[in-house]
Parts: C-alpha cells; sequence; structure tokens
C-alpha cells in the first residue's frame, strides 16, 4: 500500500484514521485519479520548458456516446530523446475543424501555452483497413469469395503440412471491424487482416477487373497497390505486436476487481514490455 512507502501519510491512514480511511470508496479514487492528472501534467510541462512541440489528435466514441479527443504532446525533452505524451481528453461536439481548433486552443489557453509553440498537427485519417473492410463487407458475393478463397488458401497450407489440424484450429475467420469503445477489437481486426491477407488481395484483384463500376474498380486498384507496398505490411506487423501487449493490458482493466494500485502495476509492466519491443525487437 502507498502509505508503507511514504512517510508523509503513513501517520494519516490505518491505525490512525480507522473513521475516514475511504482511499476504496469511488469517490475518494476518483479524486485520487484528478489529483494524479494534475500532476502529471504539471510534470510534462515542466519537462516541455516553453519549448516547441507538435500536436497529435485521435478522437472516439466513449460508452455514453460522447465523442472524445485524445491530445498527445510530441517534443525533444532535455536529453535529446523524442517524447510522446498524453495531455488530456477533452469532449468535442464534432470533429469539423473549427470545433478541433476551439479544443486546440482552449486547452493550450488552459495552460499557459502559445498557439506559436505548435510545430505541426497530426490528426488521423481513413484507416486503410476499415476502407477495405467496408469495401468488401458491402457485398455478399464479396464476402462469399473471401470465405471461398479462405478456404482454399487453408486447405493448400494443410495440404503442404504448414498447418495443423485438430479441435478448435483453422477456424473460418471473418472481417473484424474496430470497436469505438473497446481497444481489444483493434488487436482482433489487425490480426484477422493479417491473417487473411492472401485471401483479401486475390478478392481485391478481381474487383479491380471485374466491378461493375469505374468508381468501385478504381477504389479496388488503390487499396489493392497500397497493401502491397512495404510500409503498409510493415505498419501491420508493428502494430499487430503493440496491439498484443496492450490487448493483455485491456482485458486486465475490464475486470471489475482491479483497483488502482493494480492497475498502475499493470501499466508499468505494458510500458516495460513496450519498451522491450522498441530497444530489442
Amino acid at each position: 500500500m502507498v502509505c508503507k512507502k511514504c512517510d508523509k501519510i503513513r501517520d494519516y491512514v490505518l491505525k490512525h484514521a480507522l473513521v475516514n480511511d475511504h482511499m476504496t470508496s469511488p469517490m475518494i479514487q476518483k479524486d485520487i485519479v484528478s489529483a494524479c492528472k494534475i500532476e502529471t501534467i504539471k510534470a510534462i510541462l515542466e519537462e516541455l520548458n516553453g519549448d516547441y512541440f507538435a500536436l497529435l489528435v485521435d478522437e472516439s466514441f466513449e460508452v455514453s456516446r460522447k465523442e472524445k479527443m485524445a491530445i498527445v504532446f510530441r517534443y525533444i525533452d532535455r536529453i535529446g530523446f523524442v517524447m510522446e505524451q498524453l495531455i488530456d481528453i477533452v469532449h468535442v461536439e464534432d470533429t469539423s475543424a473549427s470545433s478541433l481548433k476551439e479544443a486546440f486552443f482552449n486547452l493550450l489557453a488552459q495552460h499557459s501555452l502559445s498557439p506559436s509553440s505548435v510545430r505541426g498537427q497530426c490528426c488521423d485519417g481513413a484507416v486503410l483497413i476499415s476502407n477495405i473492410f467496408n469495401v468488401l463487407g458491402s457485398s455478399f458475393k464479396r464476402m462469399n469469395n473471401l470465405r471461398d478463397s479462405q478456404k482454399s488458401t487453408i486447405q493448400v497450407a494443410l495440404d503442404m503440412g504448414e498447418l495443423t489440424t485438430g479441435r478448435g484450429l483453422n477456424q473460418q475467420l471473418g472481417l473484424s471491424r474496430a470497436c469505438d469503445t473497446r481497444w481489444e477489437s483493434y488487436y482482433k481486426s489487425f490480426n484477422n487482416f493479417i491473417i487473411m491477407f492472401g485471401s483479401i488481395l486475390e478478392v481485391l484483384e478481381s474487383l479491380a477487373l471485374d466491378a461493375r463500376s469505374m468508381d468501385e474498380r478504381t477504389k479496388a486498384m488503390r487499396h489493392l497497390e497500397a497493401c502491397q507496398t512495404f510500409e503498409i505490411a510493415f505498419m501491420l506487423h508493428l502494430m499487430r505486436d503493440v496491439l498484443v501487449i496492450t490487448n493483455e493490458l485491456n482485458k486486465c482493466l475490464q475486470k471489475r476487481e482491479q483497483d488502482i494500485a493494480n492497475a498502475m502495476l499493470l501499466v508499468e509492466v505494458a510500458k516495460r514490455r513496450l519498451q522491450v519491443l522498441r530497444d530489442d525487437e
């Protein structure tokens, strides 16, 4: 517990304050989280030290279906390392340019930062995987072609001894879409895409040749070319490796019995694994 490690609070909890020790109540835990947020942002701003920085933005819906925007500062610390720190998660009415600009300026003003210090902005655009899923999932015929191609691929791999048979193995996969409020779905989406990569290319090739409209053929050809670039292949595997680590953390944090101390420990373990991935793998 925190009191065993910190002399400043040891005299005010447990045996000395049995009636008022409510560290496990939801209200107190929210206050603790808020206090940690304030101190964390304060430390980030001190490290930034008024220097230039870039803004990275991503948005998603929360469980209550409110649009939330996560804002990350990217900057060079005093040692010379590139740092990316989550500064805040704010509610926005919509993702129009005016709304995003207003949210940016309000955040900067809140922390006494000047817009002139911003040296770059990055908002996530349309994700390639989502676009391909939309193209393939919009037709039952395309989905049937994808399943048939996947079945043939698995059969060839079994015949060549590259796959083994057994209960629960080699199950048919579908196009798993990422869910706004469940980050573990992103791992499943990337993983299925990699496993089904050959079948997806085969269906896109067929669409590029035989689609009814020129617009569909153009989209299929564009996605086909993008999928076969080194950059996309590298990012697919990199994101899967990263999401394997964060997926385990997400599943643990969704358990009801988790408390703040254990959650912080789980986050620390995930951070160490990500650092090992960055340094050695």
